[in-house]
C-alpha cells in the first residue's frame, strides 16, 4: 500500500466513526500547552460518539433496514468506507433528506429542530455544521460513485457535520478526557478530506 493510500485509510476510518457516527504529512505538530501530534498516528482509543454525547437524528426504525443491508459482520479495511457510503446514504434516503442524489437543505433543517428543540445549544451546534458543510460538500450531483457502488455525497456530508460537531461539541455534552482531547486536537490540527 502507497502512503497516500494509507492515510486515506485512516481518515476513512476515522469518517466512518464519526458517521456511524488524504490525511496527512508526518511532521508533528505542537499547540502551546498542548502533546505533539503527528497526522500519521490518529488516536483510536475512544469512539468520538464517547467523547460528545450528540442526539442521534435518525430514529432507530429508519436504520434498521440500514443496518441489515449494510452492516453488523466484519468488514475486511477496503469495505469498510464503501459499506460506509451505502449505509449513510441509505440512512438519509430513509429519512427523505437525500432523493436522488440530492441533499434537501430544508428537511435536513427540519430534523435538526425536531431531534434537538429541547437543547439550543445543540440544535445551533448542528445547525451551524450543517449549513457549513453545504458550503463545502455541496448538496448533490458531485458524488463519486461507480456502478456497483454508492453515491459518496452522504457518507462525505455526514463525515464533515459530525467532524464540525466534534470539534465544536458544547461543553455540558463533552467528556474531558485525555483521549477524547487527543482525538480532537488530531482533528483540529491534521489536514481534513474536505
Amino acid at each position: 500500500m502507497v502512503p497516500h493510500q494509507r492515510t486515506d485509510s485512516r481518515w476513512r476510518l476515522i469518517l466512518l466513526l464519526l458517521s456511524s457516527w488524504n490525511c496527512c504529512g508526518a511532521l508533528p505538530f505542537q499547540a502551546e500547552g498542548q502533546p505533539v501530534v503527528h497526522c500519521n498516528q490518529p488516536p483510536l482509543e475512544v469512539h468520538p460518539k464517547d467523547c460528545c454525547q450528540l442526539p442521534s437524528l435518525i430514529d432507530e426504525e429508519l436504520l434498521r433496514n440500514c443496518k441489515t443491508l449494510y452492516g453488523g459482520e466484519p468488514l475486511q479495511r477496503k469495505l469498510i468506507y464503501e459499506r460506509g457510503k451505502c449505509f449513510v446514504e441509505c440512512a438519509l434516503n430513509a429519512t427523505g433528506t437525500l432523493v436522488g442524489g440530492v441533499l434537501d437543505q430544508a428537511k435536513i433543517l427540519h430534523v435538526i429542530v425536531t431531534a434537538t428543540q429541547n437543547d439550543p445549544a445543540v440544535m445551533q451546534l448542528f445547525q451551524s455544521s450543517t449549513l457549513q458543510c453545504f458550503q463545502t460538500v455541496g448538496a448533490g450531483g458531485g458524488g463519486a460513485s461507480n456502478p456497483a457502488g454508492c453515491n459518496s455525497l452522504g457518507v462525505d456530508f455526514v463525515g464533515c457535520v459530525n467532524i464540525k460537531n466534534f470539534v465544536n461539541c458544547p461543553p455540558h455534552i463533552w467528556s474531558n478526557s485525555a483521549q477524547c482531547n487527543a482525538l480532537r486536537q488530531y482533528i483540529l490540527e491534521c489536514p481534513q478530506p474536505f
